[in-house]
This record gives C-alpha cells, sequence and structure tokens, in this order.
C-alpha cells in the first residue's frame, strides 16, 4: 500500500463544521454511531480509487466479484474516472463528492444489479460463507449496522473499533471468504476484485439513507443491527398508525381525536 497521508482538518469551512454539529446533535450515546468528522485528522492513501481512513466511524463499503463487471467496460470506467480525478483534487466540496457518487457509483451498481458474471454467491452455501466471515468479529473489531450478500456483490454498513482500520478489516473478510468458496467450487485465482468501494458516513439521516438502501437490495437476505432495526420498526409503526387514521370514517376520526385531545383544545 502506498503511504498514507493526513489531511488537515483546517481544509474544512466553519460552515461545513456547524452543519456537521448540528445534523449529529443528539447522536452521543456511547452505543450511537461515529460519524464522520471533518474536524479530526484522516489518512489518505490511493491505488485505483481514493481511499480514506478516520477512526472508529462509520463506513459503507461495497465489495464485489472479479468478474462482475465486463472488462472493456471496467476499462472505460476506470479511464473516465481517473481524468475526473485529475480535475478535483482532494479535498472535496460537499457537490464534488456527490458528483463522484453519482456518476462514477451508479455505473458500478447498474452492472452489479445486472447480474453479470458468474454470482456464485446466488448459492447458498457460499452465501453463508460470506454472512459467516462478515459476523466472525462482530462485537470485537468492529460493529455491524446492516449488510446483505447479493449473487456477485456485497454491501455493508460497519463502524471498524479503534485499531482496526477500514482497509485491513476488507482484505480479512475478502481474503477469507475467497479461500473458503475457492475451495467449494475447487478452483484457485482471485475471487474478488481488487479494490473495493467504501464512503464514509456524515450524519444520521446519511446513515439511515444507507441503510435504507441496503435492505431495498433484498429485504428477505439483508441484516439490519439493532440502531437501524428499531428505527425502522418504529417508523413502520408510524407509517401504519396514519394509515389506519386515514382509513378511518369521518365517525371514527371524531371519536379518536377526542380521545387523544388535550384539554386546552375544548
Amino acid at each position: 500500500m502506498k503511504r498514507l497521508k493526513t489531511a488537515s482538518p483546517k481544509v474544512y469551512s466553519h460552515l461545513e463544521k456547524v452543519e456537521f454539529a448540528t445534523l449529529n446533535e443528539g447522536m452521543d450515546s456511547p452505543l450511537s454511531p461515529k460519524f464522520f468528522n471533518p474536524m479530526q485528522d484522516v489518512k489518505r492513501s490511493r491505488a485505483n480509487l481514493p481511499h480514506w481512513e478516520q477512526d472508529s466511524k462509520v463506513c459503507f463499503a461495497t465489495f464485489r466479484l472479479a468478474d462482475s463487471i465486463p472488462q472493456e467496460k471496467l476499462t472505460l470506467w476506470e479511464s473516465e474516472k481517473s481524468a475526473w480525478l485529475e480535475r478535483n483534487q482532494k479535498p472535496w466540496t460537499d457537490a464534488q463528492e456527490t458528483e463522484y457518487f453519482e456518476r462514477f457509483g451508479k455505473f458500478i451498481d447498474e452492472y452489479l444489479d445486472s447480474g453479470f458474471g458468474s454470482c456464485v454467491l446466488r448459492e447458498k452455501r457460499h452465501r453463508e460463507i460470506v454472512e459467516n466471515t462478515l459476523r466472525h468479529f462482530e462485537g470485537e473489531r468492529y460493529r455491524l449496522h446492516a449488510f446483505v450478500v447479493m449473487p456477485n456483490h456485497v454491501h455493508v454498513l460497519f463502524e471498524p473499533f479503534s485499531g482496526f482500520p477500514v482497509s485491513k478489516i476488507l482484505h480479512s473478510w475478502k481474503r477469507f471468504s475467497a479461500r473458503e468458496i475457492n475451495k467449494s467450487l475447487g478452483k484457485e485465482g482471485a475471487l474478488w476484485q481488487k479494490e473495493s468501494w467504501d464512503r464514509y458516513i456524515r450524519n444520521e439521516k446519511h446513515f439511515f439513507s444507507v441503510a435504507k438502501y441496503i435492505e431495498a437490495n433484498s429485504p428477505t437476505l439483508a441484516f439490519l443491527g439493532e440502531a437501524v432495526a428499531n428505527r425502522f420498526n418504529k417508523k413502520s409503526e408510524e407509517e401504519n398508525l396514519v394509515k389506519r387514521m386515514q382509513s378511518a370514517s369521518p365517525e371514527e376520526g371524531s371519536m379518536k381525536r377526542l380521545k387523544t385531545a388535550s384539554p386546552k383544545e375544548y
């Protein structure tokens, strides 16, 4: 790996720091997810994709099978991405970061969702190898907030503990699962694409948006951690209550209002 560089927190404006504090207000519980903090140092490395490291912050990562995207399409994508990165040196503004993930992340998603390649993770035994790999050090090296194993890729929302960098966790997951799946297939060689796609979570809204995206990939297969499940269950209950109130007859609605109204309303 190329030498890591440390980015200065001074590159972030006062407004960005205020926005960070506002968006994450009320998330100070010891068990609450810890989000990317623009006021703290980050370490940067770069292979084919730019990677940032900030200790103990929630990260959304995607890693995919080596044959999940046609090589000619991948070569074109990497060429366009390299040209964009040359024109847009980090640190990025929010607009630049959004453009990067919208422009290049969606390209990857389209091919992954199309089911291109061998899709060996469609088999239950291989999917379970990956799921068990993800769970193996849960609670020791990281906390899992959500994940889903799709036919040719994996999405994970997780929070590494101090001293366990995202890059090493991803490498460990891919190395062990590749060995076991190749053993099952009777094959050798690369199973996963070398690079992983990762992004730090900036605030609570971003956190639950990513968790919802993961669940939407496959509601029956997705794993949701406690923080995510509790929020989704609460939201579901609230939505069901609204639907029941909307479907009630005028008389029923009036009676329900009388029972719950404050004395000041009379």
